[in-house]
């Protein structure tokens, strides 16, 4: 990194993330109230839920229909007045509906690869289209792949028919990402992929445990890795996991792949695993 470079606006840095809260202050539809009150606290990054079950992500002052798509989910007036906002990064929590969020550990068929990167590329297409010369930035992100494989808590290792799923589960919504890239190009708009990783300190062998089983996908090659037990790492961003408790992530900047916009890569530089060997 240029040394001389200069240095990006902590607004730009330091963000928050908006779902699921139990209760509300106005009568503004819940998803755009939040959005409101972050921009008022100053920062220019949020991370939101772009899920099969937006009610109840975002129950108050709203009327949901089930969507069939991510990209139909994403051309609600809801989202459409949220991404309109004066943010520079939004970070989604993406899961197409039509099935369980944790489906690939049962293994990934050609069609199901085939549904997952259609949805992506569909998603992707539309944000690279519609916010063409913004300047935003759009990383889409899965929930935390080590608990996605175990349960929290868990000591076990984890399927190696589970971990092949999630490797091609990625790849797919990456190959949907780069489809759309290579059709529309990224003019004045970015969408990435990004694989969110807990710091598992809770494994009775965690060296074992990453050595055996690295991190499921290269085709994101700065995966998330949030922790509040990482003693040395840097803080980059809020998140209200529920009403009454507010915790810090922390995260070492060389595996943050949203810390800040002179971080990102395009994942296409990075070779791709195909088993978890």
């Amino acid at each position: 990194m240029n040394a001389h470079a200069a240095k990006p606006d902590i607004r730009d840095v330091v963000g928050c993330t908006h779902v699921a809260g139990k209760y509300n202050f106005t009568d503004k539809d819940y998803l755009n109230e939040g959005a409101d009150e972050l921009l008022r606290l100053g920062t220019r990054v949020i991370k939101l839920w772009l899920t099969p079950n937006p009610a109840r992500d975002y129950p108050f002052n709203s009327t949901w229909t089930k969507p069939a798509s991510m990209l139909e989910l994403a051309k609600t007036p809801y989202y459409q007045d949220v991404f309109a906002k004066p943010f520079s990064t939004f970070i989604l929590e993406a899961f197409a509906p039509g099935h369980d969020d944790g489906y690939f550990k049962k293994g990934m068929t050609p069609k199901l690869k085939a549904k997952e990167q259609e949805d992506f590329y569909q998603l992707a297409k539309y944000l690279l289209t519609k916010y063409k010369g913004t300047g935003k930035t759009f990383i889409l992100q899965n929930w935390e792949s080590d608990w996605m494989l175990t349960s929290p808590g868990s000591k076990d290792d984890p399927d190696p028919v589970a971990v092949q799923g999630m490797i091609d589960w990625l790849n797919a919504r990456q190959d949907g990402i780069e489809q759309a890239r290579a059709e529309v190009g990224m003019h004045g708009v970015k969408v990435y992929l990004s694989s969110l990783t807990t710091l598992r300190r809770s494994t009775s062998s965690p060296a074992r445990w990453r050595a055996r089983y690295p991190p499921p996908t290269t085709c994101c090659p700065r995966p998330t890795a949030t922790s509040t037990h990482t003693p040395h790492g840097i803080p980059f961003a809020i998140r209200s996991s529920s009403a009454r408790r507010w915790t810090i992530w922390r995260a070492r900047l060389r595996t943050a792949s949203f810390l800040a916009r002179t971080t990102f890569l395009s994942a296409s530089t990075a070779p791709r695993r195909t088993n978890p060997a």
